[in-house]
This record gives C-alpha cells, sequence and structure tokens, in this order.
C-alpha cells in the first residue's frame, strides 16, 4: 500500500502545480467520484450483497481507469462468486497498474488455489513475498500450497516464519496444525489447535479440526464437544453435523446420528461427505435400500471423488447381494 499512498501524494502534488487550469476540476471530481464508489462498493461487500459491489466497483472504474484498488476489490468479489476468469483479469489488470504491491499477487494466488491451480497460487505467493517479504498472511498462504502439492517441510518453513513474523495470528497455527495433523504428528497437531483456540476462542473451523483429531483417536466425549461447539458458534457449519453425527454413530446412537447427518444435508445438499454419512447410519441400521440411495448420491456430488474407491465397492457388495 505505500507505493498507492505515493502515487495519490504524487498526483496531488501535480494537481497543485496545475491550479490555473481546468484539467483540476475535472481531474479531481472524478477522483473522488471513484473514491466515493469503491467506498461504497467496500460497504456493499461488508453486507454481503455482492451485486451492488461490483455494481459500486464497475462505477470507481468508469470514473478512473487506472485505479488499481477498484480492479482488486471488484476481482476479490468476482473470487467470492466463483467467477474465476473475471477475477483473474481484474486482478492483472490491478497488476498492470501496481506492479511492486505484494497484495495483488496475493489475491490472485488466492483465485488459482480456489481454481485448485496450486502451483499457480505458489507462484504468485512467492511472488508476493518477494515484493513484500514483512506480510506473514503471504507465508501462510505459500505454506499451504506447499503442503497440497507434497513439499510439507516448505510449508512448514513457511508456516513457521509466519509465526516469526505475526504470532497472534491464529491461522497459521489452524494451518500447521493440520499439516502436523496429516504427518501424524497428533500431539503438535492438538498443541497448535490448542493455541489457535487461545488466540481466537470464536473460530469454528479449529474446534472442528480438533474435533476431528479427537475422533481419530477415539476421545468421543472431546470430539463431540468440539463439534459441538461448532455449531454453537455457527449454526450454518454443515459438515460439523456430519462429524458429530459420525461420532453419535460410533456409539451405537443411530437417532441422533440420522438427525445430524439430515441437517447436515438440508444445509448442503451437494454435500459429498453428509450422503456418505447417512448411508453408514442407514447400513447400522439394516436399510440397505436407502444405503445404496445415498452412495450413488455420493458419486453424483462435486467433491464425491474422495469416497469413489470405498462407495464402489459398498454398490458391489450390495448388488451381489441381491442376486
Amino acid at each position: 500500500m505505500k507505493a498507492s499512498r505515493q502515487r495519490l501524494l504524487g498526483w496531488i502534488g501535480l494537481t497543485i502545480l496545475l491550479l490555473w487550469s481546468g484539467f483540476l476540476d475535472v481531474g479531481c471530481s472524478r477522483r473522488t467520484a471513484a473514491d466515493e464508489y469503491r467506498a461504497a462498493g467496500l460497504a456493499y461487500a461488508k453486507q454481503g450483497d455482492y451485486q451492488k459491489a461490483l455494481d459500486a466497483f464497475s462505477h470507481a472504474i468508469q470514473a478512473r481507469s487506472d485505479f488499481p484498488e477498484a480492479y482488486f476489490d471488484r476481482g476479490v468479489v468476482y473470487d467470492k462468486l466463483q467467477r474465476y476468469d473475471q477475477a483473474l483479469a481484474d486482478l492483472s489488470r490491478a497488476i498492470e497498474l501496481a506492479p511492486k504491491e505484494g497484495w495483488v499477487y496475493n489475491a490472485r494466488g488466492q483465485v488459482y488455489e480456489h481454481r485448485g491451480q496450486w502451483d499457480r497460487a505458489r507462484g504468485e505467493y512467492s511472488q508476493a513475498i518477494q515484493l513484500d517479504p514483512g506480510t506473514a498472511t503471504y507465508y501462510v498462504n505459500r505454506g499451504l500450497a506447499y503442503v497440497v502439492l507434497g513439499n510439507r517441510d516448505a510449508g512448514l518453513a513457511d508456516y513457521n516464519e509466519a509465526i516469526r513474523l505475526a504470532p497472534e495470528l491464529e491461522e497459521t497455527y489452524g494451518r500447521r496444525g493440520a499439516a502436523y495433523d496429516n504427518m501424524g504428528l497428533l500431539d503438535l497437531a492438538l498443541a497448535d489447535y490448542n493455541t489457535a483456540i487461545r488466540l481466537n476462542p470464536q473460530d469454528a473451523r479449529m474446534y472442528d479440526l480438533r474435533g476431528e483429531l479427537y475422533k481419530g483417536r477415539g476421545e468421543r466425549k472431546s470430539a463431540l464437544d468440539d463439534f459441538s461447539k461448532v455449531i454453537a458458534i455457527d449454526a450454518g457449519y454443515d459438515v460439523a453435523y456430519c462429524h458429530r453425527g459420525s461420532v453419535y454413530l460410533s456409539e451405537g446412537n443411530t437417532t441422533q446420528a440420522l438427525a445430524d447427518v439430515n441437517h447436515c444435508l438440508e444445509l448442503n445438499d451437494k454435500l459429498a461427505e453428509g450422503y456418505y454419512g447417512r448411508s453408514q447410519v442407514y447400513r447400522t441400521l439394516g436399510d440397505h435400500d436407502r444405503e445404496e440411495r445415498d452412495l450413488r448420491a455420493v458419486l453424483q456430488t462435486p467433491d464425491g471423488q474422495p469416497f469413489q474407491v470405498e462407495v464402489t465397492k459398498r454398490l458391489a457388495e450390495l448388488g451381489a447381494a441381491t442376486h
């Protein structure tokens, strides 16, 4: 942002020299209008009214075509709406206008991340770090890219650097904890989740991650407590109901398990984990028709790939049992 402020100060200095001309009135009014539209767009985005935010940012760009922050803001909203091509176009334009600003490369990295293009995301985060090596968030984002790409050591190194730069940023501990969790280093993972929760007791994601760890270790009560805490913080956190339902099922409480996975699917009827979880409840109840229906639904969901091998095998077993 320093360079942006310098550009703004430079422009102000130029207008003082041009007071005698009519250029000042036009330029100043256009800049004022652009800033006002951008401020309105930011307010709409904060309220979740993304279409009005897009309209406002577009008006800001019409008023001032060389406004990198407006392109950035509109690109971020496009990313939020999963309109990734438009997001990339706007963020690329912002980079053309502000090529020395790390925050724009970071945002473009986020778009590539959301598209699953992790190597390109890593490259964007590296560029952001090169331009601004003191911003912890860039290391957190690159750390995740490294972990997803299979380079856990590099990912952990980035998380450690982020913690050195910003020891109070809970997101870093959550992501490092997840990396340790996947590596089987559960005590280290638990310590990081605990730190993240201490830093931000209202972050539902951290309780969900810790609950999954407890569940994997067979600590059912602790897992139930954490998943219930997730739901208390955010009643719309769909997957937490699936996670809590799986613990209830492991305890033999099929009534509560079924209630939880049904609620999960009411919140998100395209969630593979929801259909798979409910299929396991029906399997326990001996209702194989409903089990088969939900297993087939898993394969139709956008995120069903991780379940494909197990679901296909179980469907074959069900098919064999009916012949």
